[in-house]
């Protein structure tokens, strides 16, 4: 099984907005000793890892990795039961279901995405009526959970990126909210669905 102990740290460490500097002043190794473990060109020492996990709040199995191959099987089931709604057009109980599913994923930027996709569909191509006040609630919905797909998701992941920040500035015009689309929508590249959409 592979070790994923470089990615997991890295991305720990980006969540908490620390640098590799500051890790290692706190570990008490050298910034290079931590920018060789990210990159998988060493390990560190068995004793950091508990202390590791500690400061980031998680399990050493976490932290190697080990929970990792399980959890993308359970995800990647959650995938494919809500293609299987969404291609039923039974959007309403996709949003149901990634709700539920969104609550044992919090952090998985593929499900928060996809619920916001479901919502956005929901609100606005289901063919049911809502009152203006529903349809806010669900756009608000929408928008937030957009932004945390963007704070979970992988960095580097740039279609991901691009595809929720689409998302979410078809949103905004939506809620009528122009500037803050216009101003996402700035940050992407040039598509059928970006700047040129919304301006």
């Amino acid at each position: 099984m592979k070790i994923n102990l470089g990615q997991n740290l890295r991305e720990l460490r980006n969540k908490e907005n620390i640098t590799q500097e500051q890790l290692a002043e706190l570990l008490d190794v050298s910034p290079q000793a931590v920018s060789r473990w990210e990159n998988e060109a060493a390990f560190p020492d068995i004793s950091f890892l508990p202390v590791i996990a500690n400061y980031f709040n998680v399990t050493t199995d976490y932290l190697l990795g080990v929970d990792t191959v399980h959890k993308q099987k359970n995800i990647d089931k959650v995938i494919e039961e809500d293609k299987k709604l969404r291609s039923e057009g039974k959007t309403g109980e996709s949003v149901e279901f990634l709700r539920e599913k969104a609550k044992e994923f919090p952090s998985c930027h593929i499900i928060l995405h996809r619920l916001a996709c479901s919502l956005f569909s929901f609100y606005h191509q289901s063919g049911k009526k809502f009152s203006a006040e529903e349809t806010r609630v669900m756009g608000e919905e929408a928008a937030e959970l957009c932004k945390r797909a963007l704070k979970y998701c992988d960095k580097n992941d740039q279609i991901f990126i691009s595809q929720c920040k689409q998302t979410l500035a078809l949103n905004y015009v939506e809620l009528g909210e122009k500037e803050r689309a216009e101003e996402i929508a700035d940050t992407l590249p040039s598509l059928w669905c970006s700047r040129e959409m919304v301006h």
